[in-house]
């Protein structure tokens, strides 16, 4: 799931994320009716068969600004990658083909250690330039991310280093799978870059059909090093599919460590919602051997399209506090007749 990685309050971070996705204006516990203009950013003939967003607030409490990022499949064997400031203006799209289904997108930092940015030395300021990771599953049917550096000056000026192409690209290359769902998420790290997190550690999670049940993986990786960090990944369920991640810190006790919080949907009745705690700093799964209560008739409930988000604060993610604080969203069929869909959010705080 998308989180802002912002550069001041949480707040304002969280207001000009509605920016981008302007005649979608959400309030809890109220749902507001739309009451600004969409904002257009692709049409085509071919129908649009999945699409991701993730965006990066920039600048400052007196000159907010905004960059986010879209991917999505055009419908036929074409994705694509496009960037806007929806406050300041500019935008730039690239196209890329070689890919299964639709890609995910997350956004981070450019912290300096980065190696190359096809040839331009502008691209060295972590108050301008950002590192997109697109993940995805390739013609070859290997788990690929691409790394690319986007510009973003704050008046105006949006484009993709490298004429657009990636400064980096990794690929799990140990297994082919056959995967429906892939999703990444960066961790924003309370300290970074200056008064900017550090938005640099990844986590991707896909499922995988080739078995005689699917399979949930993951992996994570880094933007300044543009790799896994390793070549074999976790497996979190052998029964699972559609999985979806929200990557935080979390302090157990004794250390500051990389967590993946990941949602899934049981492989067998499609009617269980999992929620699985991995940490990637020592490779061993947390909780999540009980599915969450989706409501009455569970055994009866058709699951489908779960989302996660979280804090990725350790200073709120901590053992003293006994858990990290996550909001999961789900579409819900009664029967899987579609006469009664609704969308269910669950979570581990009080705050509805």
């Amino acid at each position: 799931m998308k989180k802002i990685a912002h550069t001041y309050s949480r707040a304002i971070a969280i207001a000009l994320l509605c920016a981008c996705f302007a005649g979608k204006s959400i309030a809890q516990p109220t749902l507001q009716m739309p009451t600004m203009a969409d904002n257009t950013w692709y049409s085509s003939a071919n129908n649009i068969n999945g699409l991701n967003t993730a965006a990066m607030a920039l600048g400052s409490l007196t000159t907010p600004g905004l960059i986010c990022g879209l991917v999505y499949n055009d419908g036929a064997t074409i994705s694509t990658f496009q960037v806007m400031d929806p406050i300041y203006g500019g935008s730039y799209y690239t196209s890329f083909s070689g890919l299964t289904g639709t890609p995910d997108v997350a956004m981070g930092n450019w912290n300096g250690t980065v190696a190359g940015c096809g040839g331009t030395s502008a691209c060295s300021s972590p108050t301008t330039d950002f590192i997109t990771a697109v993940a995805y599953l390739n013609s070859s049917n290997y788990i690929e991310v691409d790394f690319y550096d986007v510009y973003d000056d704050g008046a105006g000026g949006v484009y993709i280093q490298n004429t657009g192409a990636p400064i980096g690209t990794t690929t799990l290359t140990g297994s082919t799978y056959t995967a429906q769902t892939v999703h990444i998420d960066i961790v924003a790290e309370p300290v970074g870059l200056g008064a900017r997190p550090n938005c640099d550690h990844f986590i991707v999670t896909w499922d995988d059909y080739s078995g005689l049940s699917p399979t949930v993986y993951a992996l994570d990786g880094s933007l300044s090093t543009q790799a896994f960090t390793s070549t074999t990944p976790y497996t979190i369920s052998t029964n699972g599919h559609t999985p979806d991640v929200a990557a935080i810190q979390y302090n157990p006790g004794s250390s500051i460590d990389y967590y993946g919080l990941i949602t899934f949907i049981d492989g067998t009745t499609n009617n269980k919602l999992y929620l699985r705690t991995w940490d990637f700093s020592t490779g061993f799964a947390v909780t999540g051997s009980t599915p969450i209560d989706v409501g009455s008739s569970t055994n009866s409930n058709h699951i489908s399209n779960p989302r996660i988000d979280a804090f990725d604060d350790y200073t709120i993610n901590n053992r003293s506090n006994s858990y990290a604080v996550f909001k999961i969203v789900a579409q819900i069929d009664s029967n899987n007749t579609g006469a009664t869909k609704v969308i269910r959010t669950y979570d581990n705080t009080q705050m509805g």
